[in-house]
């Protein structure tokens, strides 16, 4: 008996049959999406960790450091995982703040990024962030940058101020310091009344005091 020929389109490709298709899951659909907040939280807090923290294996078992995080112009937004949705940056943000430390560059003295930007915050216990100071401005530049600063601060727009004086240049470190100590000094009087205080400091020097930057180097 003769075997009956399969159809064919119209361009002699065998047409498909329902013993052609691949067989179903179970009848289960897949899932076209996968939800972070959709495992459990002990599975999350063990991926928020991985991602935000460096680590290394001891032995069998898997342990972090505090590592640094550099914030400057090309790279100073929060970990794109703090960005998500409001529950998991609740959850992950302790993670971030407590196991890195954030670092900070100020060059020339300009107070960057802007007062408002994350990394100023101080949320958890301890130094947020530490300051380091390159400069290779004009004294004028530097010295304004400086003054701006200073009256922000002395405003109250910002907290922010060096916490203690470099190992790689002490003297421009408590000058530095202690121009910082004047203002919180004179904070019940006029911004140009502490001005004037800290124009005298500096002329003392006999130069711009941003020359013992220079100095140390």
């Amino acid at each position: 008996m003769a075997k009956r020929k399969r159809e064919e389109d119209e361009d002699g490709t065998p047409k498909r049959s329902k013993h052609d298709e691949p067989p179903e899951s179970n009848g289960i659909a897949l899932p076209k999406t996968a939800s972070l907040l959709g495992l459990p939280a002990e599975i999350r807090e063990q991926i928020y960790y991985g991602v935000l923290i460096d680590g290394y294996f001891h032995g069998q078992n898997w342990n972090y450091y505090e590592s640094n995080v550099m914030v400057n112009k090309s790279n100073c937004e929060q970990p794109g995982l703090l960005r998500t949705c409001k529950q998991i940056r609740q959850e992950a943000e302790r993670i971030f703040y407590q196991h890195n430390y954030i670092w900070v560059t100020i060059t020339d003295y300009k107070l960057e990024p802007h007062p408002n930007h994350w990394v100023w915050r101080d949320t958890w216990d301890g130094p947020l962030v530490e300051v380091a100071f390159v400069s290779d401005k004009s004294d004028f530049v530097v010295w304004r940058n400086f003054m701006e600063w200073l009256k922000l601060y002395h405003a109250g727009g910002t907290k922010t101020r060096p916490q203690e004086a470099t190992e790689d240049s002490p003297r421009v470190g408590f000058t530095v310091e202690a121009m910082f100590n004047i203002v919180d000094g004179l904070k019940e009087c006029e911004w140009r009344h502490v001005q004037c205080a800290l124009d005298a400091m500096n002329n003392l020097f006999g130069w711009s005091m941003m020359h013992l930057k220079f100095a140390d180097q």
